[in-house]
């Protein structure tokens, strides 16, 4: 079947020239065409969808290189200069479902056996889907390698790392619904039809199936990293009131983080459920990073509470000194009017009421002594 496949599969109509016989006593050549059949199309069919999906398995496996259709520049392997990016050229992959279906409509027409038809349209349904599928989650990939390596320096651009990483999201639910669209296609089609013209039906389904474990972690690793931007965004915000001496607005800034860093840890640990096991440590270092910044921003919320017992206490103990001092200069004021009054009636200043009494009573006693002595 290999090299009839070839032959079907690179023309979809195949001319023959029938050379003239002497036999026949005909001098000229005779021109026939010959017309694949229904079965014919049908192979030409599968043929393309086989080396299609061929495609994706290799670059799954990390072996693009050496796909019937990566190109030159080494398709499915990561990029010069930096091992998380990867790069899935679906054009080629994509023109052999389009002459899929090509010929499967050629099959159709010429009469194929619908169950036959069905079964194989189905089965391109599932490869085209899987080919878009792959190709959505490897853009999404990139793009959070892009906020990724952004991450490296102090000053993060969280505008630009957010719309980012709105351009994974997009990508990522694309991607789920290619893959959604390729295993329902897939579970409704004929495999035993599908096996009979040899089509790669048992390696697709389970090509499908590992695809949805990179969806899952690169969702996660999206959404996660969404809200972790949010609460850098809180940080920085909050590092600006400080500067500028809004604390109270600066606290608001850091507990709003710390929250988005806790939500951020969550979705990075809820996606590690059926994740591919190569993008387990992807999810744990997010994990870790939010967890981490999550303490931070509690620390200083932590600063910023004693900043205020600080604040208060240095207020009381300053009203308290205002209050003794104001305590103190009643007292003295009382004083030098006192001796003042002391001043005005002749006595000398600083005579207190006892001495005051003790003349008194002796000024009585020389009056009584003067009285006896007159008599």
């Amino acid at each position: 079947m290999g090299r009839r496949e070839f032959l079907l599969g690179t023309l979809a109509t195949v001319t023959a020239g029938i050379a003239g016989c002497s036999a026949l006593g005909d001098s000229e050549n005779a021109q026939g065409t010959y017309e694949p059949s229904a079965a014919d199309n049908l192979a030409v069919a599968v043929g393309q969808l086989n080396k299609a999906a061929l495609s994706v398995d290799e670059f799954q496996n990390g072996d693009g290189t050496e796909g019937p259709d990566n190109g030159s520049d080494g398709e499915g392997t990561p990029s010069e200069g930096d091992t998380q990016r990867r790069t899935f050229d679906a054009s080629k992959p994509r023109e052999r479902v389009t002459a899929a279906r090509k010929a499967i409509a050629r099959a159709e027409d010429n009469g194929a056996e619908q169950a036959d038809v069905r079964a194989v349209r189905r089965y391109a349904d599932g490869v085209g889907g899987t080919v878009d599928a792959v190709a959505n989650v490897t853009t999404a990939s990139n793009r959070l390698a892009e906020v990724d390596d952004s991450f490296d320096g102090d000053d993060i651009d969280t505008d630009a790392a957010s719309a980012t990483l709105a351009e994974a999201t997009t990508a990522s639910a694309a991607a789920r619904t290619d893959q959604e669209d390729a295993e329902t296609a897939l579970a409704s089609a004929d495999r035993e039809r599908l096996r009979a013209v040899e089509a790669r039906y048992d390696a697709l389904s389970s090509g499908v199936d590992t695809l949805l474990g990179y969806i899952v972690g690169v969702e996660g690793l999206a959404v996660g990293y969404d809200t972790y931007v949010a609460g850098i965004d809180g940080v920085q915000t909050a590092e600006d009131e400080v500067d500028a001496e809004k604390f109270d607005a600066a606290r608001e800034s850091f507990s709003g983080a710390q929250s988005s860093f806790s939500d951020a840890e969550s979705e990075f640990t809820d996606a590690m459920e059926g994740v591919a096991d190569d993008l387990q440590s992807d999810l744990t270092t997010g994990e870790e990073r939010s967890r981490a910044l999550d303490r931070l921003s509690a620390g200083y919320i932590s600063l910023l509470d004693s900043r205020d017992h600080v604040s208060a206490a240095e207020s009381a103990i300053e009203r308290r000194a205002t209050a003794t001092r104001g305590q103190l200069s009643g007292t003295g004021a009382r004083t030098r009017r006192q001796r003042r009054t002391d001043s005005r009636r002749g006595r000398p200043s600083g005579t207190t009421s006892a001495s005051r009494s003790s003349r008194q009573h002796r000024s009585g006693r020389r009056r009584c002594s003067r009285s006896r002595t007159g008599t």
